[in-house]
């Protein structure tokens, strides 16, 4: 059985309290690589997957003992400055047995817009019938 190797980070984004961002980072990602970024004197933030086991970002955390589900958009909705918008990108494969990815942008109420590179068979069937998916 071939294991998953994923991509992934966001883009850089604003936060409304550096502080209690790296706390819940801490907290929620434990030992991801943040990269600060300075821009028009406003320090952007950006969140990179985790290389070393080719799995991306978590979506599961541990407190106290149990395991919570990672609310992306409840987390981007408590950290993000008004207006800002975080963007996670992911892309993967299995052996090239296929290649998934997806992207997901939230914003500082809690919104999300998603799409995924499987929407590309919905759009082939615009420029012909005869389409076999990307895998073996």
């Amino acid at each position: 059985m071939a294991n998953y190797y994923a991509t992934e980070r966001t883009n850089y984004f604003l936060v409304n309290n550096e502080e209690g961002f790296l706390e819940d980072v801490q907290t929620f990602l434990g030992n991801h690589e943040i990269l600060r970024k300075e821009k028009d004197g406003k320090t952007y933030f950006a969140i990179l997957g985790d290389y070393e086991n080719g799995q991306g970002l978590p979506a599961y955390y541990e407190h106290e003992g149990d395991t919570f589900e990672l609310e992306w958009a409840d987390f981007f909705k408590a950290h993000l400055a008004e207006g800002s918008v975080a963007i996670i990108m992911h892309a993967g494969n299995e052996k090239m047995r296929y290649v998934m990815g997806y992207a997901h942008a939230y914003n500082w109420k809690g919104e999300v817009k998603t799409i995924d590179l499987r929407d590309i068979y919905e759009l082939a069937k615009e420029l012909g019938n005869d389409i076999t998916e990307v895998e073996f």
